[in-house]
């Protein structure tokens, strides 16, 4: 046994290893009652190699976009296209360890649901624009604060006193 014993080297140690294994291998295990070595052996024949394009882990979320076309995720803002979206439309988030990526939950005709690329912010706070994403929004420099056409309030009918 390896256990408490001290040893003066590496290869020491992994020659007294060396010659527990086959004893160990030997042993019947005390939960499945077989033994070790042959459960190993047919467990390693069951294994299948491993497929040669990476698994790829992605996160999937559902969030709503802000008035500012702003979508927030694990403490980042990434933007959306304004023409593509309208304020509190829910969209996908699908997220990797590198990149996130938005899609609309309804497909456009011709079944494209992408929104928006961006690489994965690191930390949080930040924000993740694509300034083209902005285009056809007010700019802020005066007092038009949409795109569409301005409100006009109702005139009233000088006769009747009633709006039209």
């Amino acid at each position: 046994m390896l256990a408490g014993r001290a040893f003066s080297s590496v290869e020491e140690m992994d020659a007294a290893f060396m010659a527990w294994v086959p004893q160990r291998r030997a042993r019947t295990h005390a939960t499945h009652h077989e033994v070790i070595g042959h459960r190993a052996a047919r467990d390693h024949a069951a294994l299948k190699p491993l497929p040669p394009t990476p698994y790829l882990v992605a996160e999937r979320q559902l969030r709503h976009v802000g008035k500012d076309c702003l979508v927030a995720f694990d403490g980042n803002l990434y933007s959306v296209p304004t023409r593509k979206v309208r304020p509190r439309q829910l969209v996908e988030i699908r997220a990797t360890k590198s990149q996130i990526s938005l899609h609309s939950t309804t497909p456009a005709a011709g079944g494209q649901s992408l929104l928006a690329v961006h690489a994965r912010a690191v930390g949080r706070g930040v924000r993740v624009v694509d300034e083209s994403h902005w285009s056809g929004l007010p700019e802020g420099n005066n007092r038009r604060t949409t795109t569409e056409v301005p409100f006009s309030p109702p005139r009233r009918d000088a006769t009747s006193g009633q709006e039209t």
